[in-house]
């Protein structure tokens, strides 16, 4: 098991590895300074930076979907084997400046699962889901394989953007079939982490880092924004 970096927000979470104690700091600290350049009540401006133990190096027993596997990634993503959209709760009413009614935006983040068995069946979840009725979001994810240029179909996923699986599908219950959605819930929900540690987090304007490490980090990189440094 690695040793990583996550960073919440209420549009998901991102794994990322480090190597040794010292670039994981780093790399938090960086994480940290680009949160702090966002406006103040801004999703992206109030993600928690965490330390954790992620399996990163876990393998199905589905050679093909493995061998075609090229990138697996939390939230808006798409790549060979895989496609994952962010569905907003019904009252997200914002975006890009401009005003919608109740539902609007989340009925067509969900259009867009309408493609397939698999993403269908995302969206029958999102709609009877009493967890995406108010302000809070989360992520469909489609699994496939190619078999002569058609997409064959293994199943789908529902996290929310705590990292939460929410609901799992398996389109064919082969143990291979199950073996990747095990896989799956494992890299891209909060269930292949362990030891989940605070180190940072951004309340109100002001950075505070719980961990001595990343401060000094911060320090070396003169962020510039107010920082009150809360570890012992």
């Amino acid at each position: 098991m690695k040793k990583g970096i996550v960073v919440w927000s209420s549009y998901g979470s991102v794994h990322r590895s480090a190597n040794c104690e010292s670039s994981q700091a780093a790399e938090a600290a960086r994480i940290a300074v680009n949160m702090a350049s966002f406006k103040d009540g801004t999703v992206e401006a109030n993600r928690p930076v965490y330390f954790a133990d992620i399996e990163t190096d876990l393998q199905s027993t589905h050679l093909t979907f493995n061998r075609q596997s090229n990138d697996i990634l939390t939230g808006n993503t798409a790549s060979n084997t895989m496609f994952g959209w962010f569905i907003r709760g019904r009252n997200n009413l914002k975006c890009n400046g401009f005003d919608f009614a109740p539902g609007e935006l989340q009925a067509s983040d969900l259009r867009i699962f309408e493609r397939s068995v698999a993403g269908r069946w995302v969206a029958k979840a999102a709609r009877r889901h009493g967890y995406l009725d108010g302000d809070q979001s989360a992520i469909g994810y489609v699994f496939f394989t190619k078999v002569r240029g058609e997409q064959n179909y293994i199943g789908a996923l529902l996290v929310s953007a705590q990292g939460v699986v929410l609901d799992s599908h398996c389109c064919n219950e082969t143990s291979k079939a199950r073996s990747v959605m095990n896989v799956m819930r494992q890299k891209l929900s909060n269930e292949g982490l362990s030891n989940k540690r605070l180190v940072c987090e951004r309340i109100d304007g002001v950075l505070k880092v719980y961990d001595r490490d990343v401060a000094s980090e911060l320090a070396k990189l003169g962020q510039g924004h107010e920082l009150v440094l809360m570890a012992a």
